[in-house]
C-alpha cells in the first residue's frame, strides 16, 4: 500500500466516466449550474490565449454540437469582448441545454459558419490561434466524414491550436486515436488532467498541458482504484532520508544475481546503478567463470557459486540459499540468459525469500511461473517491456500496448506484485489497484543497458527500505 501522504503527492489522473460524474456531482450536490462551469471553463481558456498569444489577433473557435462546443462558444464570446477578432465555425447546432444557450450568445457577438462552407474553411486558415472544442471527453467513436475533413482542415492550418479540455479524437480513457484527431500546440484540461493525455499517442498530441480549475472540490479527487501522475514533489517525500550518524550498514545490502557469457554487463550496470542512488553494500553474483570480469568495479563485492561454467547452473542453489539472509533486497534476471536450468534456479531463490523485497527483470522474466509470486509474503516488482510482458499474459502487444493503464491495473492485482511496465510513460501497477505514470523520460534512454539501470536503482532503493 502507498501512503495516503504520498499520493496526495501525486497530480491525480481521471477517465471520462469519473469526470462526468464529478461534473454532474457539482451540479446536482453543490448547486453549481451547468452555465457556471463551462463559463470557468472558458474563462480559463480564453485567459491562456491572452496570456501565450497576446499579438495574435485573429481567433478562429470550432465547435461541436456537445458541451464541449459550449465552452467553445462561451470562449468566443469571452475573447471577443477582450478585443480579438474571432470568427466561430461549427458543423450543426448544439444539441445539449447549457451549450445551446452559450450558442445563443454568442449570436450576439457574431455569426457562426458552418464547416465545409469557403468561409468557414478560409477562418481556419487564416486564423493565428484556433481553439478545438469540436470533441471532449464523451466521444465513443471513430471521427470520420465531414468531422474528419474538419479535424484535417484545422491540422493543414499554420495556425496555433489549442486542445479545449482534450484533442478531438483522442480517447479520455487510454489516449486511443478514434480515427483522427486534432494536433496541438497545448491543451487546456479542466479540474483533474485525463488518462489519454499521459500516455501515447495523445500526450504528443496534446502539446503542452495546462490544468485549470471549474470549482470542483479538490476532495472529490480520490478513488479506491485510482490513477496518477508522478510528481517531484512526490519523489522528495519517498525517498529515503540519510541521518547524519549513518554508515554503509544503514543503506541496506543488495544482492544482483544474473549474467552468463556474453552479458556480465548487464549485472555490471545494475550493480554501479544500485550504488549511485546510496545503497551501503552491493554484492554480484554471477557464474563461476565471469566472476573476474566484474574485478574493475572496486566498490562492487562478488560472490559465485564453485561451478565454473559461464552460464547458472541450478546446483548454485545450495551454496547461494545460505547466503541470502545477509541481503536487504535482491535483483534477479539481469542477463541471466534461457538456459534450461534458468526457472529451476529462478524457483528456488523465490520460495527462498518470500520476504526478501525481490525485483524480477530481463531474463528471469521469461523463466518465471506466476504461482510463485502468489506465495510471496511481499509484492516482487517485476519490470517488464511490452515484449516480456506479452510473453508474460500470452498477449499479443498489439491487444494491449493502447490499454496499458488498464492492463497494468490488471495483471498487478491478479498476481499481487508491483508491476512496471516500460516504455514512454511508463506505468506502474501495485496490488492494491493503484496505477502511477511517470512523465519523465526521452529518447536517448532506447540504449542497451537502460532496463539494467533501472533494476539496480530500484533495487538499490529496495534495499534501503
Amino acid at each position: 500500500m502507498i501512503e495516503a501522504k504520498l499520493l496526495d503527492c501525486c497530480d491525480r489522473l481521471t477517465d471520462a466516466v469519473s469526470m462526468q460524474a464529478m461534473d454532474c456531482r457539482a451540479i446536482e450536490e453543490l448547486g453549481l449550474p451547468g452555465l457556471l462551469l463551462m463559463e470557468n471553463a472558458a474563462r480559463a481558456v480564453a485567459d491562456l490565449v491572452e496570456q501565450r498569444y497576446p499579438n495574435s489577433r485573429r481567433i478562429c473557435v470550432c465547435c461541436g454540437s456537445g458541451n464541449n462546443g459550449g465552452d467553445g462558444y462561451a470562449a468566443a464570446r469571452l475573447l471577443a469582448n477582450r478585443g480579438y477578432s474571432v470568427s466561430v465555425v461549427c458543423l450543426q447546432e448544439p444539441h445539449t441545454p447549457d451549450a445551446q444557450q452559450n450558442f445563443s450568445l454568442w449570436q450576439n457577438f457574431g455569426p457562426t459558419l458552418t464547416f465545409p462552407e469557403p468561409a468557414a474553411a478560409q477562418a481556419i486558415e487564416e486564423a493565428d490561434v484556433v481553439l478545438d472544442a469540436i470533441f471532449g471527453v464523451g466521444l465513443q467513436r471513430p471521427i470520420v466524414g465531414l468531422y474528419a475533413d474538419w479535424i484535417a482542415a484545422i491540422n493543414a492550418s499554420p495556425a496555433e491550436v489549442i486542445g479545449v479540455d482534450l484533442p478531438s479524437g483522442i480517447s479520455a480513457d487510454d489516449s486511443q486515436i478514434l480515427g483522427t484527431a486534432t494536433r496541438c500546440k497545448s491543451t487546456v484540461t479542466f479540474q483533474i488532467p485525463k488518462i489519454g493525455l499521459w500516455q501515447h499517442p495523445g500526450r504528443e498530441q496534446a502539446g503542452e498541458i495546462h490544468v485549470v480549475d471549474v470549482c470542483i472540490p479538490p476532495h472529490w479527487r480520490t478513488g479506491e482504484k485510482s490513477t496518477h501522475l508522478l510528481t517531484e514533489d512526490f519523489f522528495r517525500q519517498a525517498l529515503p532520508k540519510r541521518p547524519i550518524t549513518a554508515h554503509k550498514g544503514t543503506f541496506g545490502h543488495l544482492l544482483v544475481l544474473g549474467g552468463q557469457a556474453g552479458m556480465a554487463g548487464a549485472v555490471q550496470l545494475a550493480s554501479q546503478a544500485a550504488l549511485q542512488v546510496g545503497t551501503g553494500l552491493v554484492t554480484a553474483a554471477v557464474p563461476g567463470a565471469l566472476r573476474d570480469r566484474l574485478l574493475r568495479v572496486p566498490e562492487v563485492m562478488t560472490w559465485s557459486a564453485s561451478q565454473t561454467k559461464d552460464v547458472w547452473q541450478v546446483s548454485a542453489l545450495s551454496e547461494l540459499k545460505p547466503q541470502l539472509p545477509r541481503y536487504n533486497a535482491l535483483v534477479v534476471g539481469c542477463g541471466i540468459g534461457t538456459s534450461e536450468e534458468i526457472p529451476a534456479l529462478l524457483e528456488g531463490i523465490l520460495l527462498e525469500v518470500r520476504k526478501l523485497p525481490v525485483l524480477i527483470d530481463a531474463d528471469g522474466l521469461n523463466a518465471l511461473d506466476s504461482d510463485w509470486l502468489r506465495e510471496r509474503e511481499i509484492p516482487a516488482v517485476l519490470t517488464p517491456h511490452p515484449g516480456e510482458l506479452s510473453r508474460l499474459i500470452g498477449q499479443p502487444i498489439s491487444e494491449f500496448q493502447q490499454q496499458r493503464v488498464a492492463t497494468v491495473r490488471y495483471w498487478a492485482q491478479m498476481w499481487g506484485v508491483v508491476l512496471l511496465l516500460k516504455g514512454a510513460l511508463t506505468v506502474i501497477g501495485t496490488p492494491d489497484g493503484q496505477v502511477f505514470i511517470n512523465p519523465t523520460g526521452n529518447p536517448g534512454m532506447a540504449t542497451a543497458g537502460s532496463g539494467d539501470v533501472l533494476s539496480g536503482m530500484i533495487g538499490g532503493l529496495l534495499a534501503q527500505g
